[in-house]
């Protein structure tokens, strides 16, 4: 049996993370997490971004990024090269890589699985949907319905191959519900598996002056899998008898596609549509609400929820697999029926009534994401997963050389 690694912070990890798209890299809701991880960690990190990167250092990581172009097929393209070619020219002329770690099973896990055998190191494969439940080509769509049938069954039996393959030949697979670790423990029994949540970070919402405003919020797209057409429903039930409050819907929708949500919401004036923003826009409509309303068909996790909490804002939310995991009901939350316009608009009216009540579940919610889900508990939680699949094999460095050059 390989001997464990007793004291990580001794000691090096050197990372390959392959992520599909990034936007803004250094911004603290992605650079956040390897500026946390590199006290034990260093490694590359590949991926496509709205600009294209050589060696840019986040922290004791370095970037890598094509640039991300309005083509589906291109950027396909474009991250293959990046995560195989590229990957293999850098990473091949400095020292041994101990795991490569995809974002996803898919574009980013087959090019984990390419680099796994030529690198002769370990894969760890991340699951961050509930793609065992849901149809993979309803993930970043709106209403499966409206989506090309033949093109839909084509790439659906792609995705669930690419599934397949990539954690079949993982060394370890990590989820963040425990609906996912019952499903891969029945279905590859002899596979590691760990469950922690993605990084949030947290530390940057806890830090934000809040209050408690007149809107309910909701955050996060495709509107149809985040159950915006359930969620306005219900609302115009909830604003008869609280006809002070508005109701804010915040994400990226195509414009076609909001047009049917605008008809919806029947131009009413409680109901406003805000435009998607980056993590200070966010942000910026958390830290006011009076709480947040996450009306979602599927979620696996929910980054919104974690950020709600750090806000001390009191979540209304779905049973979703993430929603049963991470809000206590009752406690921090509040939660109800997917899919049931009536059970969330009674949940709603439920926490609009009691003004306390909505105060001291979002205390609970605070303390819980402060002992649970904080950045250092994510990041305790990665090195014990190291620990558990890399031998001793890693070897002990000083400080001055753990950046990779």
């Amino acid at each position: 049996m390989p001997t464990r690694v007793t004291h990580p912070d001794s000691h090096v990890y050197r990372l390959v993370f392959l992520f599909p798209e990034v936007y803004r890299p250094l911004a603290v809701n992605f650079a956040g997490e390897f500026m946390k991880l590199s006290p034990s960690c260093t490694g590359y990190i590949f991926t496509l971004c709205s600009d294209a990167y050589r060696h840019m250092p986040i922290s004791h990581f370095r970037l890598y990024s094509g640039r991300i172009t309005s083509s589906s097929i291109g950027n396909f393209l474009r991250r293959l090269w990046i995560q195989t070619a590229l990957a293999c020219w850098i990473v091949l002329r400095g020292p041994c890589i101990h795991a490569i770690v995809t974002w996803d099973p898919y574009t980013s896990g087959l090019s984990g699985v390419f680099l796994k055998f030529l690198l002769r190191t370990k894969l760890i494969v991340q699951i961050v949907g509930d793609y065992h439940r849901m149809d993979p080509t309803e993930d970043s769509v709106g209403d499966p319905k409206a989506q090309n049938r033949i093109f839909k069954q084509i790439k659906k039996a792609l995705m669930r191959s690419l599934f397949r393959l990539t954690v079949s030949l993982a060394d370890a697979v990590k989820v963040i519900n425990t609906d996912l670790e019952r499903f891969i423990r029945h279905t590859y029994p002899r596979k590691p598996v760990f469950r922690f949540p993605c990084y949030v970070a947290t530390g940057y919402f806890q830090s934000l002056p809040t209050f408690q405003g007149d809107y309910l919020l909701s955050i996060g797209h495709p509107f149809y899998r985040k159950g915006v057409d359930i969620l306005i429903q219900a609302f115009k039930l909830v604003v008869r008898k609280h006809p002070h409050v508005r109701l804010r819907i915040m994400g990226y929708s195509p414009e076609n596609e909001l047009q049917t949500y605008r008809l919806l919401a029947a131009n009413d004036p409680h109901i406003e549509f805000v435009r998607p923003g980056w993590i200070e826009d966010v942000a910026e409509q958390l830290r006011g609400c009076y709480a947040l309303v996450h009306a979602a068909r599927s979620e696996a996790m929910g980054r919104v929820l974690f950020e709600a909490m750090a806000c001390r804002k009191a979540v209304v939310s779905t049973r979703t697999n993430g929603g049963i995991e991470y809000i206590e009901d009752g406690r921090s939350g509040i939660l109800c029926e997917i899919e049931n316009v009536a059970d969330l608009a009674e949940k709603m009216n439920h926490l609009l009534a009691d003004h306390n009540l909505a105060t001291r579940m979002g205390q609970v919610g605070y303390e819980r994401v402060v002992n649970e889900f904080s950045e250092e508990k994510y990041v305790s939680s990665f090195r014990a997963m190291l620990r558990d699949i890399l031998t001793d094999s890693v070897e002990q460095l000083p400080i001055e050389r753990r950046t990779i050059a």
